[in-house]
């Protein structure tokens, strides 16, 4: 009870404070984000003469997995080397 209590007057002390905050319009950007984006794939792909696009993406999701198949590596080693008491630490 004495908790119902001290959780309503903490969610009416931050309605509070959030009503005395200005209220603004979100810029274009946010409310658009995919714009940016799409500009940005739209220059990458003019590039293609120069730069193998496809082969691009495939080396870079190879390194990207690589990497995280090895944080994972590295995790589970950390995490499995606290079973053992202290014995084998592995970072």
């Amino acid at each position: 009870m004495i908790t119902e209590l001290l959780i309503k007057g903490a969610a009416a002390f931050l309605t509070m404070i959030v009503d005395a905050l200005p209220t603004f319009d979100p810029p274009r950007w946010l409310l658009a984000p995919a714009d940016p984006i799409v500009l940005v794939f739209a220059e990458a792909s003019s590039m293609s003469v120069w730069i193998n696009l496809p082969l691009a993406l495939i080396v870079g999701s190879i390194v990207f997995a690589s990497l995280l198949i090895g944080a994972a590596t590295k995790l589970s080693r950390i995490v499995l080397s606290l079973f053992t008491g202290g014995g084998g630490g592995a970072a």
